[in-house]
């Protein structure tokens, strides 16, 4: 999530988030009485009060257009702000500067419960990191000036239907790796169980040592080590509630 506007929409309880975003919804308001009905190409961030930060390019798009904006409660959700720093987040299209993905991982009102792994971007000067997420994170969860990327177990379809994230070729992947000849196994290989071997792995130091040139300049890669249920069993331990941010 890029909010370009945390001071306004991040917060520590639902009561400072609200005045706080009540407090911005009334003053982009105000200006779509005064300005809202300029032609289109005026150049209305000279006309607007930059220190809600309400100027920016889809904003003003909102202000020549006179579209109103409205408080809503239920937007205001638990997010991962930084590493174990949880802050309430005004979850909105309106007010979020660029959303990304985030609608199709946790829902378009920010609430659907899901899980998912975030770590550094490899463009990033901050060391490489990984983390298991139940709640929608910031752009710079890993730290400020740098970029996350976000792999969740599920997506979202607009229709809201829930979509596994590993895909059908990775799950035949796995299973030809250590289900050769496809005897019936004792565990079966679910993607479940695929996404916590991929989270045990990239929590490995000695992964993590040995690819570390591999990490700052590209999306990690996953090897097949020996004992698939190890991993995966390490993931889940790493992943359950008690350590999830």
């Amino acid at each position: 999530m890029v909010t370009n506007r945390d001071e306004w929409v991040y917060g520590e309880s639902e009561k400072e988030v609200g005045q706080k975003v009540r407090y911005l919804i009334d003053a982009y308001n105000a200006d779509v009485e005064r300005i809202g009905h300029v032609a289109k190409g005026t150049n209305v961030g000279a006309l607007v009060d930059t220190t809600n930060q309400m100027d920016s390019g889809g904003k003003k798009e909102d202000l020549e257009r006179a579209v109103r904006y409205t408080f809503e409660s239920k937007r205001i959700v638990p997010a991962a702000y930084r590493p174990f720093m949880s802050r309430l987040l005004y979850f909105s299209p309106q007010l979020n500067e660029m959303p990304n993905l985030m609608p199709q991982y946790f829902g378009s009102d920010g609430r659907a419960a899901n899980v998912a792994i975030v770590f550094t971007d490899p463009t990033s000067q901050k060391p490489f990191m990984v983390a298991a997420l139940s709640k929608c994170p910031d752009m710079h969860f890993v730290g400020a000036a740098a970029g996350s990327l976000v792999l969740p177990l599920q997506r979202f379809e607009r229709d809201a239907t829930r979509i596994n994230n590993i895909t059908d070729w990775a799950l035949d992947q796995f299973k030809k790796q250590y289900q050769p000849g496809r005897a019936k196994p004792k565990r079966a290989i679910t993607k479940d169980a695929i996404f916590h071997y991929v989270y045990g792995v990239l929590h490995d130091p000695v992964y993590r040592e040995k690819y570390a040139l591999n990490l700052k300049r590209e999306f990690p890669r996953i090897p097949f080590y020996s004992d698939f249920w190890q991993w995966a069993d390490w993931g889940k331990a790493f992943d359950g509630s008690a350590h999830r941010l």
